[in-house]
């Protein structure tokens, strides 16, 4: 085998996230941090086939499972559910928070986003990293929410975060219906 083909090259990536799914009517929003690669070549929140997010949303919902994303994307907004990320951009290699170069973050324009979604009474976090993203960079730059929303960390829904099983997360994320 040749010397160089035992290594592997780790590129940085710049990643571009989504606009919200929301109208003005949401009650909660749902933060994620960062779509992963998979996400971001379809073009679709939560593409990963083993992210447990649209599984639990319909669930939560009682709603019947469906791989298009435009009946993914009304299911949401017909249940006062806006969903978003923390960031607009930022270089990482690979799908992982814990690959973000801080230094490369760009956040999104969240003043703007809760100017026009007034009804927000709760954010609710995809894992600790979005909460910890939001807290420390959002957060302390909003000058006025309209009411101070209830934040809820839930366990992130990644494949990656496999420390909880998909009973566990669910029964943690029922949270949601309480704001609905």
């Amino acid at each position: 085998m040749h010397p160089c083909a035992a290594i592997r090259v780790s590129i940085m990536r710049q990643s571009t996230g989504f606009p919200p799914v929301a109208r003005e009517d949401a009650k909660i929003l749902i933060l994620g941090s960062m779509p992963g690669q998979r996400s971001l070549a379809e073009q679709q929140y939560y593409a990963h086939p083993q992210n447990s997010f649209w599984p639990i949303i319909y669930r939560l919902l009682n709603s019947e499972n469906t791989l298009d994303y435009g009946p993914k994307r009304r299911l949401l907004l017909d249940n006062h559910i806006a969903l978003w990320d923390v960031l607009k951009t930022c270089e990482r290699k690979g799908s992982l928070d814990a690959d973000i170069d801080p230094r490369t973050i760009a956040l999104n324009d969240f003043q703007s986003f809760f100017s026009r979604h007034r009804e927000i009474q709760a954010i609710f976090f995809n894992g600790a990293r979005a909460e910890q993203l939001f807290r420390k960079g959002a957060l302390p730059a909003l000058t006025r929410i309209a009411s101070a929303p209830d934040y809820h960390r839930l366990p992130s829904t990644s494949p990656a975060h496999a420390v909880l099983g998909f009973e566990e997360k669910y029964s943690r994320w029922r949270v949601i219906l309480d704001y609905l």
